[in-house]
C-alpha cells in the first residue's frame, strides 16, 4: 500500500492519503505484487480506478493516475544520449523527410481527449499548485528525462501524433503527415 501511495503523488493530492490508502488496500487484494520491485507495482492502477465506484465522482482520476505512472516510467527508463538538434537541422529536406527518429528511451506521452488532464496532473505534482481556472479542453502531455530529472510539458494533439508515428518507426515525412492529419493547423516549424 505504501508503494502505491508513493507511486501516485498527484492522485494522493487529489483524493487525500486516507482515501488512496483505502483504494490501494482493495487494489492490493485484487492484484498483489507479482515482483519484489515495488516501484513497478501498480502498473494497472489507473484501469482499477476507472472501474472503482468511489472514484466515479472524479472522472479524470484514472488519467491523472496514468500520468503519475508515465512519470515513474520516464524516471526509471534507461539513460541514453539524445540526438543533437543541430545534426537534424543539417539534414537536407529530402534526407530529413526520409529520416527515422525514435523517441528518447525516457520519453512518455499521452493525449487526453476528455479534458485538461495534463493541467490537473501538473498542478497536483507542483510544489505550489496553481489556483487559476481550468479551461476544460483536451490536451496532451510529454514527460522526458534527458538528464537527471523528469521534465514535463503540455503537448498538443499533433505533437502526440508525431511522437506516436516516430515510435512506430515511420519516417519524419510520414510522422509530419500524421501530425497534420491529427491537427491541421499545427505549425511544424516550431
Amino acid at each position: 500500500i505504501d508503494a502505491l501511495v508513493a507511486n501516485y503523488p498527484a492522485v494522493v493530492r487529489l483524493t487525500g492519503e486516507d482515501w488512496l490508502r483505502e483504494a490501494a488496500a482493495i487494489y492490493a487484494r485484487e492484484a498483489p505484487p507479482a515482483t519484489p520491485m515495488l516501484l513497478e507495482y501498480g502498473s494497472d492502477f489507473a484501469a482499477f480506478l476507472a472501474r472503482f465506484a468511489p472514484a466515479a465522482e472524479l472522472p479524470y482520476l484514472p488519467d491523472v493516475a496514468r500520468l503519475d505512472r508515465l512519470w515513474t516510467q520516464a524516471h526509471t527508463a534507461p539513460s541514453e544520449d539524445a540526438v543533437e538538434p543541430a545534426a537534424v537541422a543539417r539534414l537536407a529536406p529530402e534526407a530529413l523527410a526520409s529520416a527515422v527518429l525514435h523517441p528518447h528511451a525516457a520519453a512518455r506521452w499521452a493525449w487526453f481527449d476528455r479534458g485538461p488532464i495534463y493541467s490537473i496532473w501538473s498542478r497536483n505534482r507542483a510544489i505550489a499548485p496553481s489556483e487559476a481556472a481550468l479551461e476544460w479542453k483536451p490536451e496532451g502531455a510529454l514527460l522526458v528525462r534527458p538528464r537527471d530529472a523528469v521534465d514535463w510539458l503540455a503537448l498538443d494533439e499533433g505533437g502526440c501524433a508525431l511522437l506516436d508515428a516516430c515510435a512506430e518507426g515511420r519516417t519524419l515525412g510520414d510522422a509530419a503527415g500524421a501530425a497534420l492529419a491529427a491537427q491541421p493547423d499545427l505549425d511544424l516549424r516550431s
